[in-house]
């Protein structure tokens, strides 16, 4: 590059640094290197001319006759652009011109980090997915429905569009905001920082630099006057046009005229989220430890397709502490389900106390819960953060002289009734303050956010269960109830909400057909499920199960033997019945005593099975109660490298004393997957067999499971899950460790990376298609998670082989949200619920306007109203149309194996949530038993609170990583693979070796991971030289032969 500058010999530094460019010469060695030097200097604002061999630039075309010719100055985002419009199908990462042409279009826009290529290589790969995939057309095959949807209609009653006005409002004030003062009609405020109003209001100031005004009034919490300064500044009109309202790429919840509504709406009610509830005002439904459910409202603004908008209206249940006194708080979580109360305020007396043994069950139930005091004519909140000490033992020093709590308050306000029960400490640690018990009452309105027992959830379960047309009627019933016709609020703004259900047509899907063993007589057996059931009572599975011997454990009274053995011997009949060979007796029982604890038990089990050679493939543990499963599931996968199959007493009772075929099967259909074997596959038909096994389709299941608000010290839990065999039926599953709240997963490269090489390792061939079930993303974090995931599959695609560029399709799946549907026809409901029947799909009316989304209900509803699942299909390079699309989704719903019924969700992402809820029962152990320190994530501020954080993650992923004789069985749908065992080897594919034949050589370059090629615990069964093998052959052989090279020398690895 030759330049002439304005630079004269007398010019001084300042003028040389302000030089400008008067001309250049550019001489490049091809075309398009000149190109890019004509396309910086003109993005710089240079009136730039070009000179050369020609005016025009000529690219390679369709065929060796045809070329695409652009003119010279032609940008390379518009011969991009041209280029792919001409082929829909081009793989611009596969063709070197595109590649180029992407590598221009990246470098120029990143030229100050055009040097970090893998920042380069990132944006390429980012190409594409600037925008959602649109829906192709709608789903055509199925029997048709007509369904009802608790979605109601919005109105406007005017003509032309509404605007409003938006302002920003900043209170400086320790008050909640929204606890300062009311909202008048025509101001429409979220309590915290967004107000809308009709008018324009009429503000002093006008500026962006305005100051804040002062004023002085009484607050609704505070007697006395307060002073709090108010800054109101105009951020402009939102006009409720809901085209433009409604998009991928930001979270709908803050867009203008969608968060205008959501706020609108909000103005009747209390409300927690988008859910609003009544204060009950007769007794409510007791969930025991100091809870009560509450029956709510769920209201939200959605626009639906054709850009209308509508209210979608729910029935909500929310858990609520009981407005009573603390001590009667203690009383209920100490007296726990019991239905005769041991404990109770009125059998307490002066010299009452609370026994250590119950302080760990009160700490954790007590804390964060808010509270106010009586002693003194003040309505303040606390939040309870420890239980300690007594108000006679804790001492403090006043003037001079050491005084106990229980004299202090003597003297200032009378004698406590109990000095001896504890005392809640509110406030910091530094500066911590202390109130007795007996003088706290617990909040109103405060919602329970811990987890719930089990039968708690039970409890719940029952009471908030109604029949589908029992739940529309309620909400049509809250509708007209709430009197939105006549609300004075919503006419000011000039909307109406219309009181009857939005109307869709649906159409139920035909199930998939299901292999099954053959019969004796060699015929395989095949079943349609009907009405989301099949039964398999008489037929064995697919594949069964060896089980070479299996041992029993109990926690039971010694007196129950007779009932296990009983037990013992109604499974093994079951489980041959089903194919499964097994042994008539266990090996041993093990029987716990009184003072063993599950560890102890367990580990005698795993020493007398080492020291006698005994290979348990099981073990079966008779619990006393369901609080010892984390811990067996704990020991036995970390610990001790055992499988275990739990057993809970009413369990046992079913099988020995009421011979109940139907819990004999479900535990047969456990078993025979823990050990290895496949209970059902899915029957070639025109849609299985194009898009998943010609296909050689890798299906991933993604979930991250996340602490409630109040498992402060828990991290969040991210699983990927996928099959391993062309039939979809074997599932394998990574596990990591990862910051709280966080819904990203880090470290998504490694454990996609995982799926592809055990998939490889199994076929001899990479996925041709892969489709991604992503669990857990709300519409807000679609671009961020796609362009994030996405990316990351697709650099582990790129460490796979640097050439292999499967077909990628990503689809949300989401279960929280409140759309039901329930049949017009009664005729056409499902069970005793009156469900919408199994395979029904919406794609139509409810659905967005401008994104490609379905609701499926894939499973029939036993109890309740059934809730759909929703999918959004976010990127498709597979171009599926939607009926293959919601076809795959439902097939894949009857492959869960662990029951004769399809599943609300595809199999894989049930898995993935399966393996997230496993690894928290080992993390919950690990803190429980002290072996890893508690951190709390509000604590994690400073750097060295931040490098603890860091310290007790990877504490806690080693923690979770399993035993070396289970790493193969867990985390899988079928346990081991026994690739390499008796008659199970894989055979190569002669038809897709050419295609593949490249990957063992850059496979062959890479360093060896012997985490991601797990131990297939087998001795070596041949000795061969690599001379002597066809590339063929070793394509097959190549992981099995690093098995048996894994355990040489590091000195002789390369050599050998």
């Amino acid at each position: 590059l030759f330049c002439v500058m304005n630079k004269s010999k007398n010019s001084t530094e300042n003028e040389v640094s302000n030089r400008k460019l008067r001309f250049s010469v550019v001489c490049s060695s091809n075309m398009n290197r000149s190109m890019e030097a004509h396309a910086m200097l003109q993005k710089k604002g240079f009136n730039v001319r070009s000179f050369g061999s020609g005016s025009l630039v000529k690219l390679p075309g369709p065929s060796p006759t045809v070329h695409n010719i652009y003119s010279f100055s032609t940008p390379y985002e518009e011969i991009y652009k041209d280029l792919v419009a001409k082929d829909k199908n081009l793989d611009h990462l596969l063709s070197e011109l595109l590649l180029l042409l992407c590598f221009q279009i990246v470098s120029l826009a990143m030229s100050e980090q055009s040097k970090d290529m893998k920042a380069i290589s990132d944006e390429l790969l980012k190409l594409n997915l600037k925008e959602l995939v649109k829906r192709p057309e709608y789903g055509t095959v199925g029997k048709p429905i007509k369904l009802a949807c608790n979605y109601f209609p919005l109105i406007k009653l005017q003509k032309g569009d509404l605007v409003v006005n938006r302002y920003h409002i900043d209170i400086q004030h320790p008050l909640k905001r929204s606890d300062i003062f009311g909202d008048p009609f025509k101001l429409a405020y979220d309590g915290r920082s967004t107000l809308f109003t009709v008018d324009k209001l009429r503000l002093k100031q006008h500026s962006e630099e305005a100051v804040p005004e002062k004023f002085s009034f009484k607050t609704i919490r505070e007697n006395k006057p307060s002073e709090v300064s108010i800054l109101i500044k105009p951020t402009g009109l939102v006009h409720l046009d809901f085209k433009t309202a409604e998009s991928g790429l930001l979270d709908e919840r803050e867009k203008g005229p969608i968060q205008f509504l959501d706020i609108l709406l909000s103005k009747s009610f209390k409300a927690v989220k988008n859910s609003f509830y009544f204060i009950p005002k007769s007794a409510s439904f007791d969930v025991k430890y100091g809870i009560d459910l509450w029956r709510g409202l769920f209201i939200s603004a959605r626009v639906i397709d054709g850009f209308r908008l509508a209210i979608n209206i729910d029935v909500s249940h929310s858990c609520f502490y009981k407005h009573q006194s603390l001590i009667n708080l203690i009383c209920d979580i100490l007296n726990g389900d019991e239905h005769k109360p041991r404990f109770h305020p009125s059998l307490f007396e002066i010299s009452t106390r609370i026994q250590l043994e119950h302080l760990p069950l009160l700490i954790p139930k007590l804390k964060g819960v808010s509270i106010h005091t009586t002693h003194r004519n003040q309505d303040r909140i606390y939040h309870i953060k420890d239980i300690c000490g007594t108000a006679r033992s804790v001492v403090f020093e006043k003037d001079g002289k050491k005084v106990s709590i229980a004299e202090y308050f003597r003297d200032a306000y009378g004698p406590l009734k109990y000095p001896n029960l504890p005392l809640v400490q509110v406030g910091s640690k530094s500066k911590a303050i202390y109130f007795p018990v007996e003088l706290c009452q617990v909040a109103k309105c405060q919602r329970y956010d811990k987890k719930l027992k089990a039968f708690q959830m039970k409890s719940i379960i029952r009471f908030a269960s109604t029949e589908a047309p029992t739940r529309i009627q309620r909400c049509i019933d809250l509708v007209q109830k709430s009197n939105f016709n006549s609300d004075p609020f919503l006419k000011s703004f000039g909307v109406q909400i219309k009181p009857e259900p939005i109307m869709v047509s649906g159409r139920v899907l035909p199930p998939p057909r299901l292999e099954y063993g053959k019969e004796n007589g060699g015929r395989q057996i095949i079943l349609t499920p009907k009405d989301g059931a099949w039964n398999s009572n008489e037929f064995k599975f697919f594949e069964s199960a060896y089980c070479e011997s299996y041992v029993f454990a109990s926690f039971l009274a010694e007196n129950k033997t007779s009932m296990l053995q009983e037990f013992c011997l109604e499974i093994v009949r079951t489980c041959r019945s089903t194919g499964i060979e097994m042994p008539d007796n266990p090996k041993f029982y093990e029987q716990a005593g009184e003072n063993d604890s599950v560890e102890m038990v367990l580990k005698r089990i795993a020493d007398k099975c080492d020291s006698n050679g005994i290979k348990c493939d099981l073990v079966f543990v008779a619990l006393f109660s369901s609080e010892q499963y984390a811990e067996v599931k704990s020991c036995g996968d970390i610990t001790f490298g055992l499988v275990t199959q739990c057993l809970l007493p009413k369990t046992i009772k079913e099988v020995a004393v009421k011979k109940s075929y139907s819990t004999m099967l479900n535990i047969a259909m456990k078993i025979n997957m823990k050990i290895g074997g496949i209970n059902t596959k899915l029957l070639k038909d025109e849609v299985v067999d194009n898009y998943l096994y010609k296909n050689n389709t890798l299906v991933i299941g993604v979930d991250v499971v996340h602490p409630s608000a109040a498992e402060t010290h828990l991290p969040s839990i991210a699983a990927v899950v996928g099959n391993v065999d062309i039939s979809v039926t074997k599932f394998h599953a990574s596990v990591k460790i990862q910051p709280a709240k966080q819904e990203l997963i880090t470290g998504f490269v490694d454990q996609f990376l995982e799926r592809l090489v055990e998939y490889f390792d199994v076929n001899g061939s990479p996925p041709k298609n892969i489709i991604v079930f992503r669990d857990g993303v709300s519409e807000g974090q679609f671009m961020q998670v796609l362009e994030e995931e996405l990316l990351a599959l697709r650099r582990a695609c790129k460490s796979f082989a640097s050439n292999y560029r499967p077909l990628i399709t990503f689809i949300v799946v989401q279960k929280r949200h409140h759309a039901r549907f329930v049949c017009c026809d009664e005729a056409a409901a499902r069970g005793s619920g009156k469900n919408i029947p199994a395979g029904t799909v919406i794609d139509r009316v409810v659905t967005s306007p401008d994104e490609y989304d379905f609701f499926l209900c894939s499973h029939h509803g036993i109890q309740g109203t059934s809730r759909p699942t929703r999918y959004y299909v976010l990127f498709d390079e597979s171009n599926m149309d939607a009926n293959t699309m919601q076809s795959i989704t439902y097939y894949l719903c009857h492959l869960y194996g662990r029951c004769t019924r399809s599943v609300s969700i595809p199999a894989p992402v049930y898995f993935a949530d399966l393996v997230c809820a496993r690894a928290r029962y080992h993390v919950l152990a690990a803190l429980n038993s002290g072996l890893v320190e508690k951190f709390s994530v509000k604590d994690s501020s400073s750097s060295s609170s931040i490098s603890k954080a860091e310290s007790v993650k990877t504490e806690l992923a080693n923690i979770i990583a399993l035993h070396k004789r289970v790493k193969k069985i867990m985390y899988t749908q079928n346990g081991l693979l026994n690739m390499l065992d008796r008659n199970r080897r894989v055979k190569p594919h002669p038809e897709r070796f050419q295609e593949y034949k490249g990957l063992l050589r850059i496979r062959s370059k890479r360093k060896i991971n012997h985490k991601l090629i797990q131990p297939y615990n087998i001795k070596p069964y041949y000795h061969i030289k690599c001379s002597d093998l066809k590339h063929q052959q070793l394509v097959c052989c190549w992981d099995s032969l690093l098995e048996e090279m894994k355990n040489i020398d590091d000195n002789d690895y390369e050599r050998n």
